[in-house]
């Protein structure tokens, strides 16, 4: 009986914890990794997104009215 009231207390401590660690990255807005992986990926499209854009000589090309595409 003391092992499962042990137990018992351990886990909800343990849930407890794990809700309180939740709010806290929700209130403070701090970065997870899964956010800054995501915000790679992103950049990295992006980069290649430009990079296929350039022409043979390096540069962007430019519309006619003179503004990078």
């Amino acid at each position: 009986m003391n092992r499962f009231v042990l137990l018992t207390s351990y886990f909800s401590c343990v849930k407890r914890y794990a809700e309180l660690l939740v709010i806290f990255q929700l209130e403070t807005d701090t970065p997870t990794i899964e956010n800054e992986l995501i915000l790679l990926d992103m950049d990295i499209f992006e980069l290649e997104a430009a990079e296929s854009k350039r022409d043979n000589t390096g540069f962007l090309p430019e519309s006619p009215d003179g503004v990078e595409v």
